[in-house]
């Protein structure tokens, strides 16, 4: 089974996530991922601790930390159904930039 199949399984279609693009948010204020990353963990929004990613490859992204359901699952091992923790739901926020290459596709 794949991860998507397990997320349709167990959440519907439910959203798994959205992703922020500082780079078109054209706010001053928010300039970067840092300003952003910092303004919403000062708004108590639940971040993870580090951003992650370089210039250099081109990508730094972080995102909220994502919501926790208990689901409902058969264990094969004992045969019995069982609740697990699983995360959905949180937003990610990315900023790009552009990289040298070699000319090489």
């Amino acid at each position: 089974m794949t991860q998507y199949g397990a997320w349709v399984l167990i959440h519907g279609y439910a959203i798994k996530h959205f992703t922020g693009y500082v780079n078109r948010q054209d706010t001053p204020k928010y300039a970067d991922i840092e300003a952003t990353a910092t303004g919403l963990a000062s708004l108590n929004v639940p971040m993870k601790p580090k951003i992650e990613g370089s210039k250099t490859v081109g990508l730094r992204q972080t995102a909220t930390h994502a919501v926790t359901d208990m689901v409902r699952v058969l264990d094969d091992a004992i045969g019995e159904e069982i609740k697990i923790p699983w995360t959905y739901a949180y937003y990610e926020i990315a900023q790009r930039y552009l990289i040298k290459t070699d000319g090489v596709a």
